[in-house]
């Protein structure tokens, strides 16, 4: 029997002693005695209320309080002081845990507008199947259409070299990966416990203006340590060599041959130091709005000779109508051309060689159908001086690779088919 079940009975007592008394027939002692009873019982009633039922009504709201977690709410004191006491413990503990929820929102506000505006991409996955949380940055690293809700996903329905990257990174590790549009990354995985499991979660970093500032400072000053010595250098000996082959030219012909070929290889040497001086010295993009179609229209007898005496056919496809776009023309040509060049000296093995260019309102694409490019090469072909030909410098993308960036133009270099090898400029944001 619980407490206000008692209550009940007790008062319940005390009416059936009141109303014993006012029906009772017998001695008027037996009368006083019911009416005493009665009035025992309403008092015991009053009191119990007070002491029991008012106390254990205070205890249930608090219980009914912490299940509906109503952390603002405090109880009113009852008047007997070890209950009061237990009652203050209560509103200590109701005001630390309201304290505590408010603390933890506000962290969890600061924590989702940092990852909302940070540069990071942070992408978490909840039981190493299903994805959590993935932040803004990583929705356009991982190009997930904003329509997309990627939170519940499984992981591996999502595509692409990064993903593929992240899946095959082991806890507390990191990697730096280089894609074919020569974006850089650098993709860690880490963890955390909740609930007694752990949760992975990926920070994919992007370091390509960073790595592109050092490779550009670096390289830059070996160019220019090597074009001043190797300048200074090669005009002593040009002019020694030029001395000496108008010595030898009456008296012995053969000698002054090999004097005048070893000047020649000099001045090439010079010239080639120079051209390594003027890619570190790209300037500054000067945009102004620019037909494409007029431009490479104008190229064409260029890019032609690019490719006609490599035994390569060049082809353009270049729309009437305008694409105007606001560029450096002279950048842009320079770009062009070395773009066509590479092409056409992969074609050039080929007695079916072919490069072409495509013009359209949103992209500019120069393809050939050379030997093609590998997954592994085609990620540090825009590293300086890296090169597949044994003849090649590696300078020539590195200097499309600076021109385009500079423009804020995305670009990829892909074989997406054998003998079949695009570079796709994207002419829009």
């Amino acid at each position: 029997m619980n407490a206000y079940s008692l209550l009940i009975v007790i008062i319940a007592a005390a009416i059936a002693c009141g109303v014993g008394a006012s029906e009772c027939q017998g001695a008027e002692w037996v009368v006083w005695m019911l009416r005493a009873a009665s009035l025992l019982l309403v008092l015991l009633a009053f009191v119990f209320h007070f002491k029991i039922i008012r106390p254990l009504s205070r205890i249930n709201l608090g219980a009914d309080l912490l299940r509906a977690r109503e952390f603002s709410t405090r109880l009113a004191k009852v008047g007997q002081p070890d209950i009061d006491r237990i009652i203050d413990i209560f509103n200590r503990m109701m005001a630390e845990m309201r304290s505590e929820r408010l603390r933890k929102q506000e962290q969890d506000t600061l924590l989702s507008r940092l990852l909302d505006v940070s540069p990071l991409g942070v992408v978490m996955v909840n039981d190493g199947i299903h994805i959590s949380l993935v932040n803004p940055a990583a929705r356009t690293i991982l190009a997930i259409p904003d329509d997309c809700n990627p939170e519940g996903l499984r992981f591996d329905s999502l595509k692409g070299d990064v993903v593929d990257a992240m899946r095959s990174l082991p806890h507390d590790a990191a990697m730096e990966l280089r894609l074919s549009d020569s974006t850089i990354y650098r993709i860690s995985r880490h963890g955390f416990m909740n609930l007694g499991y752990q949760h992975p979660f990926y920070i994919i970093e992007v370091l390509t203006d960073e790595v592109r500032s050092a490779e550009r400072r670096s390289y830059g000053k070996v160019i220019r340590i090597m074009s001043h010595e190797v300048n200074n250098l090669m005009a002593g000996v040009t002019s020694t060599l030029d001395t000496l082959t108008g010595i030898f030219d009456d008296t012995d012909p053969d000698i002054s041959e090999s004097l005048r070929s070893c000047s020649d290889r000099c001045r090439e040497t010079s010239q080639f130091i120079g051209r390594l001086a003027e890619a570190v010295k790209i300037p500054a993009p000067q945009p102004v709005e620019v037909d494409l179609c007029a431009l490479l229209s104008d190229m064409r007898p260029m890019l032609q000779s690019l490719c006609s005496p490599r035994g390569v056919e060049f082809v353009s496809s270049i729309p009437e109508k305008p694409v105007i776009v606001r560029l450096d023309p002279v950048l842009i040509e320079q770009a062009v051309v070395n773009i066509v060049k590479n092409g056409a000296e992969s074609a050039a093995d080929y007695a079916d060689g072919r490069v072409e260019m495509t013009l359209t309102p949103d992209s500019l694409v120069i393809s050939d159908n050379g030997p093609g490019i590998s997954p592994e090469v085609s990620r540090q072909l825009f590293t300086p001086f890296f090169t597949t030909r044994p003849e090649g410098h590696g300078i020539g993308l590195t200097v499309v690779r600076e021109i385009l960036s500079s423009h804020k133009l995305r670009f990829s270099l892909t074989t997406p088919s054998p003998r079949h090898t695009l570079f796709a400029i994207s002419l829009r944001p």
